[in-house]
């Protein structure tokens, strides 16, 4: 659900996306990459959680962000669970630059496809993690 839902929005926010906000997006980059070079598990989660919910904020559609809230807080307790066991999600901010960036050059396409690699990549991790535990 995450994958179709998430890909709208960053294909609608290739089409809503200003300087301003753009700069958010930035700013919530920086934010994500000092979170994993504090090795803070709780300042990670909360950065990408940032970082997720601003792109449905940039989506335009005030429906998306109330309807990804109970899958965030699912979310969020599958990657501490993970991330206390785990390195490898910690690149996860590389791919956020890359979403961010065709979002940034109006690149709709592009912009759903890596939202969707994106959490493709994320949900596969997770679950092999999990089981392996």
């Amino acid at each position: 659900m995450r994958t179709a839902i998430e890909g709208m929005a960053c294909r609608l926010a290739a089409n809503n996306i200003s300087e301003q906000t753009l700069k958010q997006g930035v700013a919530i980059l920086e934010v994500g990459r000092k979170a994993v070079a504090s090795g803070s598990i709780p300042k990670m989660i909360a950065a990408d959680i940032r970082f997720h919910e601003f792109l449905y904020s940039l989506s335009g559609n005030p429906l998306i962000g109330p309807a990804m809230a109970p899958h965030l807080t699912y979310t969020q307790r599958v990657m501490g669970e993970v991330l206390i066991e785990d390195q490898e999600p910690r690149d996860i901010w590389d791919q956020h630059a890359k979403i961010l960036d065709a979002i940034g050059k109006g690149k709709a396409d592009l912009a759903e496809k890596l939202a969707k690699e994106h959490l493709i990549h994320a949900s596969h991790f997770m679950v092999s993690r999990l089981k392996a535990s």
